[in-house]
This record gives C-alpha cells, structure tokens and sequence, in this order.
C-alpha cells in the first residue's frame, strides 16, 4: 500500500523522493542488498596493516628472499624457508576486470596501486563470495583487502585477495 509521502509497505521510496538518476537508483539496490545481508556498508573502521606501495615492498622482499621466489616460500629442495607474507590493505577501488573465475581489481591509497587477483575458488565463503565481490562492488568503492603476494611469471604484480 502506497500513500502520499513516497512510502511503500512502510518503506520509504527514496529513489522516487530525491528524483534519483539509474546509477544512483542502483547503488542504492547494492546498499539494501548488503544490508540484507547483514553486513555494514559503510564501517566505522578497517584494519589495515600495509599501505599500498608497503604490501608491495614485502612481497618483493620475501619474493627475493626465496630460491626462484616460488610461491608458498619454498626453497630449491622443497623445504619452507619463509612463509608469504600477509597484507590487509584498504583503499579506493579503481578498476575492476571480472573474467570467468577470476578478476583483477586495482586499489589505490595514499601510497599508490595496487593490483588484486580475485579467484572464485578463494573467495567462497558468505557475506563476500566471489559472487558478491563481483555484483556488489563498484568503482570509487573503499574497500578492504587480505590476501597474500600472488605471481606472475619473475613479477609480483598481484596480490591474491582471500579475504
């Protein structure tokens, strides 16, 4: 049941009210959704532990560290040397290439840019499955990111996001 002041069922129609745009509508369809889902869009705080360019740095370090920079920080024998590293990093998401079972994200702080690898067999546990990264997250987004370095050919590039 509709009545004059824009509410449906006890819900008000704020897309209608403020004369909102598709974009604007659509965002606003996320942010229930997530809601829905019981999760904050918009927490009172994250809990970073790398800048960008940080994450970055001790990756490399560790990617040098280890014979052939293997992942998993295994040495010539097969032997653990150092464990990879661990980043939580936070920031502006500025690209996002969804690709199958995969997609690749940058995310920008103060520091820099860094490349994510997001992989649909990582990510499947609720609220922020694969599924969910995909469909609910959109440019300019702050988001927060765990994961661990990831490898591309003799480069670190991308850091695998699990979390």
């Amino acid at each position: 049941m509709s009545n004059n002041t824009g509410e449906a069922d006890g819900e008000f129609d704020y897309a209608t009210e403020l004369n909102m745009g598709d974009q604007e509508r659509v965002r606003l369809q996320k942010i229930k959704q997530m809601r829905s889902m019981n999760v904050d869009p918009y927490p009172p705080r994250a809990s970073r532990t790398h800048t960008a360019t940080g994450a970055i740095s001790e990756f490399e370090e560790w990617e040098s560290a280890n014979v052939g920079g293997v992942e998993g920080g295994q040495d010539a024998t097969g032997e653990i040397s150092i464990p990879a590293p661990r980043a939580i990093i936070v920031g502006r998401l500025r690209l996002k290439r969804p690709g199958g079972k995969v997609t690749f994200a940058h995310i920008e702080d103060e520091s820099g840019r860094v490349q994510l690898f997001f992989r649909a067999n990582d990510l499947q546990q609720t609220p922020w499955d694969y599924e969910a990264v995909n469909n609910l997250l959109d440019l300019g987004d702050f988001i927060q990111a765990e994961g661990g370095p990831g490898l591309n050919g003799s480069l670190l590039d991308a850091g695998l996001v699990d979390e």
